[in-house]
């Protein structure tokens, strides 16, 4: 959706279960002000987000989502339902997909398993492995499709600079033609300033596998803008340099992030609230005018607080990208955690891309017009590492 990111360099981070703080605020609420896509969060005993729900009356689109903790607070379990009825009617919700984790002697997440629903039954459909290295940085996830777990259909490696920060992310695809074989399939650099904070983000796909890196090719690329330690707002350039989109940020620089707790799970994170120092008040959207090439304001989207009671501590942790899910009955991609500058792109078992859309919300994707086949989605999402989903058309 359009206000959820995943600040990447942190990602490893993030991945680890670290230890608890408490704090005495917390966000609620996440409106556009005409109320046209709404996101609310409500809380257990524990302080831990319990459900998530978001609407989008443009998009028709209604989810909740269904957190479940262990006995530490690692959020071992994630239900999504959604009203297919398009009555936003939370009786006509039914399950859509499961998300389990599981997490090592350190707290990390190595495992994510991924299920979807057919015909009232969870069928699991997909398992990402993560790996870490000595300093406890994520340098690989490998993606497997559900019943073929001895070698992984998609992988990415991820390289860091001395000051720990991420460098570079390459993404590869299992050739399957040859299974033992991967093609490099894209590339995504990450550039600092003197300071640490991050200056730009810039993507690459391979137009010809057989020569991956001559055929290297410019996709688009991130800009961010920093004042008193809070990013204040976010350019995605398409590449030509063109400014597709802006987002800007307000902050109420009287109260410390340190006291707010902003909900997230592995699969969403606030846009880029861990580069805040600051409460945050609102979110502005720019786009670009198709005719003119001026950016032009769209809407704002308000945070809305409350205090949180008894200062109840909240664990801190599990960060993770948007999800794919492959609805077989009515031949959708479902896309979960999208934002503006967020691309899907289809590739049949040749290799070739045989669909690319953007994705700025949570929404469907039609792939009625495919043949039957198995194909690999791959969403790109500034700020987050790619997530892909095999799937069969039949």
């Amino acid at each position: 959706m359009k206000h959820f990111y995943i600040f990447a360099s942190m990602l490893a981070a993030a991945l680890t279960v670290q230890a608890q703080q408490s704090y005495d605020i917390r966000l609620t609420q996440l409106a556009s002000e005409d109320e046209a896509e709404i996101e609310e969060f409500t809380y257990n005993s524990r302080g831990l987000m319990e459900t998530r729900s978001y609407v989008n009356y443009l998009a028709s689109l209604y989810l909740i989502d269904t957190n479940t903790y262990n006995e530490l607070g690692q959020l071992v379990s994630i239900s999504t339902k959604q009203d297919l009825s398009y009555s936003y009617d939370p009786d006509q919700m039914i399950p859509i997909y499961r998300i389990d984790y599981q997490y090592d002697e350190e707290g990390r997440i190595i495992m994510r398993e991924n299920a979807n629903a057919d015909n009232g039954e969870m069928i699991p459909s997909a398992r990402i492995i993560y790996t870490y290295n000595d300093n406890g940085q994520m340098v690989r996830e490998d993606t497997y499709w559900a019943d073929e777990l001895d070698a992984p259909f998609y992988y990415v490696l991820k390289s860091y600079n001395s000051r720990g920060q991420l460098t570079k992310e390459v993404e590869y695809q299992q050739d399957w033609a040859v299974r033992d074989i991967y093609n490099m399939m894209g590339q995504i650099l990450y550039d600092y300033n003197t300071d640490g904070t991050l200056a730009k983000r810039t993507s690459y796909y391979v137009a010809n596998t057989a020569y991956p890196e001559e055929s290297l090719t410019l996709s688009n690329s991130e800009r961010y803008t920093f004042e008193d330690g809070d990013i204040v707002s976010f350019d995605l350039l398409s590449a030509t340099g063109f400014v597709n989109s802006r987002i800007t940020f307000t902050y109420d620089t009287s109260v410390s992030a340190d006291r707010i707790y902003y909900p997230y799970t592995p699969e969403n994170s606030i846009s880029y609230i861990e580069l805040c120092k600051h409460k945050r008040l609102t979110e502005d959207v720019w786009a670009s005018d198709i005719n003119t090439g001026e950016l032009t304001f769209s809407h704002t989207f308000n945070y809305s607080y409350e205090e949180n009671p008894d200062g109840i501590h909240q664990v801190i942790g599990d960060n993770r990208p948007m999800t794919l899910n492959y609805n077989g009955q009515s031949r959708e991609l479902n896309v979960n955690g999208a934002a503006i500058g967020a691309n899907v792109r289809v590739v049949n078992a040749a290799g070739q891309t045989v669909k690319m859309t953007d994705v700025n919300a949570d929404s469907r994707i039609d792939l009625s017009g495919l043949a039957a086949g198995t194909y690999i989605a791959v969403m790109h999402k500034p700020g987050c590492s790619p997530t892909a989903q095999k799937f069969i058309v039949r």
